[in-house]
């Protein structure tokens, strides 16, 4: 899975309330393959629209060219909605290591400085 958001209880009612008040304002981030589509952002309001019984959900095709790309993409996504928390910043680290094969030196590097870390990121923040 490469949600590594990690939200406060009242989140989903208040997605929840905010999509049927107000409609969907950011479309689902999906890729497609040779089994399908699969949703790589937008879980959480995929189950809010099925929710509240949609018959169609907006999407937003998107094509990485390799994993890095892919965990650049989710971020960038994942900064539309506002700053990680410090929890969110180490599962994102966490997972893109694993799913990369990059080490935390690289991580710190390409992605630390869009999360508002400064030009010369530390492997140790």
């Amino acid at each position: 899975m490469h949600s590594f958001s990690w939200p406060d209880p009242d989140r989903h009612a208040r997605l929840r309330r905010s999509i049927r008040d107000f409609g969907l304002f950011v479309p689902l981030l999906v890729m497609e393959d040779r089994s399908g589509v699969t949703v790589v952002a937008g879980s959480r309001r995929l189950e809010v629209l099925v929710e509240l019984g949609a018959s169609s959900v907006p999407v937003r095709r998107a094509k990485a060219p390799n994993a890095e790309g892919l965990w650049d993409l989710l971020l960038e996504e994942q900064l539309l909605c506002g700053p990680l928390n410090p929890v969110e910043v180490g599962l994102y680290a966490r997972k893109r290591m694993a799913a990369t094969g990059e080490d935390a030196d690289a991580v710190a590097r390409r992605a630390l400085p869009r999360m508002g870390f400064g030009h010369a990121p530390r492997r140790s923040a």
